[in-house]
């Protein structure tokens, strides 16, 4: 960067003081800058200029700062008008062991909440998104992405996660975070008690803060307004299949997977070369799938424990359909809680997010019997293309 006065040198050297590393100066104008351009005089006078005293060493520094980082990195969008941010997170609460560090595939709506977690860092404000979309999208994947990356960037001072599934799941949460943050033994309290005292310590918190609230998907079953803390520096991320989550923050949809970011997740999570056969059957798969996030992680998995190649799978699938939407890859661990027992885990699979779906169908006894008879029938037709003919002669036969 070019600047033209010592005043602006100053004020710049002033606004990063605090962040070691990402400010540095040479004043080439002052030592070199009335010199000629013969070719001569700039080598020697160059070669002068970097022996003065403090000069090499700012050098060693810049090199060290690019290529032997100990600390993480930092954006360069949030460097204009920083704040003094904590460089380690100090509260660490969700679950990293399901995040996907290698294989995430980037959405369209990233941009959305990148600007979402400028604003909590660099602006102090508290801003609450609410990602809704069906089973399966990935909404899940794309918080903890969100948690990895609000770790690895040092801006946050924790990362806490509810599991919103039931309210037992909601308080059981709550007491995993209160042990993470307290520094006094909260055994023996009512686990009741634990989601008031949780959320007290966290509102006191005067740095930027982030809560995913997870698998918020039946709004019926407890007022989620009761556990959302009230902070002017928390970035909170609600997720769930339920559209009246929408209500509740900056609304936020996801869609399936594009073509080509289907295919880059099979090709990750099967390990398969990218050759032009390959791709084309790559292409196949993910089509047949309608490019569902689940389905083709799912679907990948299989391949790869399998061995199968990628142009018998459509038909081997075609035979082993239920089995291989109901396989679950045996050292993943991507579970959820059982909104049927809470007590109880089950793998996401393709089936178990239908069937969680499909238990959630709400309205009166007739009209739920409905939904589901509608479904049931719609399920022998093409997912993509039903004739609206077939429509128009039920309604004749039944008006």
């Amino acid at each position: 960067m070019a600047i033209s006065t010592e005043k602006e040198a100053a004020e710049m050297e002033k606004k990063y003081k605090n962040i070691p590393g990402v400010y540095h100066r040479f004043n080439v104008g002052r030592d070199i800058g009335n010199l000629g351009l013969e070719l001569g005089q700039v080598k020697s006078h160059t070669r002068a200029y970097l022996r003065k005293d403090g000069i090499s060493r700012q050098i060693d520094d810049i090199v060290a700062a690019l290529a032997q980082k100990t600390r993480p990195g930092i954006r360069l969008h949030l460097l204009d008008n920083r704040i003094v941010l904590p460089s380690i997170t100090a509260h660490i609460c969700f679950p990293s062991s399901q995040a996907d560090r290698h294989g995430f595939v980037p959405r369209s709506c990233i941009h959305a909440i990148d600007c979402m977690f400028t604003d909590v860092l660099l602006k102090q404000s508290s801003k609450t998104i609410t990602i809704q979309s069906m089973g399966g999208s990935g909404k899940t994947q794309l918080a903890l992405h969100y948690c990895q990356e609000a770790m690895s960037q040092g801006g946050f001072n924790a990362v806490l996660w509810i599991d919103g599934t039931v309210k037992t799941s909601v308080e059981q949460s709550f007491s995993r975070i209160e042990d993470s943050i307290s520094e006094i033994s909260v055994e023996g309290e009512n686990i009741a008690s634990l989601p008031a005292l949780a959320r007290h310590q966290v509102e006191m918190w005067k740095e930027p803060w982030l809560l995913v609230f997870d698998d918020f998907d039946d709004p019926a079953d407890y007022d989620i307004t009761k556990y959302l803390p009230q902070s002017d520096f928390v970035l909170i991320i609600i997720i769930g299949r339920h559209p009246a989550a929408n209500d509740l923050g900056y609304p936020i949809s996801i869609v399936d997977l594009l073509e080509e970011e289907a295919m880059n997740l099979l090709f990750h999570r099967t390990n398969k070369e990218r050759a032009h056969a390959n791709i084309e059957d790559a292409r196949k798969i993910c089509c047949h799938f309608s490019c569902l996030a689940l389905a083709v992680d799912q679907v990948a998995a299989y391949i790869k424990s399998t061995g199968i190649d990628l142009r018998l799978f459509i038909e081997h699938f075609n035979n082993q359909k239920e089995n291989v939407m109901a396989w679950s890859p045996p050292l993943k661990d991507y579970k959820k809680l059982d909104p049927a027992a809470p007590d109880q885990e089950i793998a996401l699979t393709v089936f178990t997010t239908w069937e969680l779906s499909y238990n959630r169908i709400s309205g009166f006894k007739e009209i739920i019997e409905a939904k589901k008879h509608f479904l049931l029938v719609s399920s022998s037709f093409d997912g993509s293309c039903i004739d609206e003919l077939i429509f128009r002669q039920f309604f004749e036969r039944t008006s």
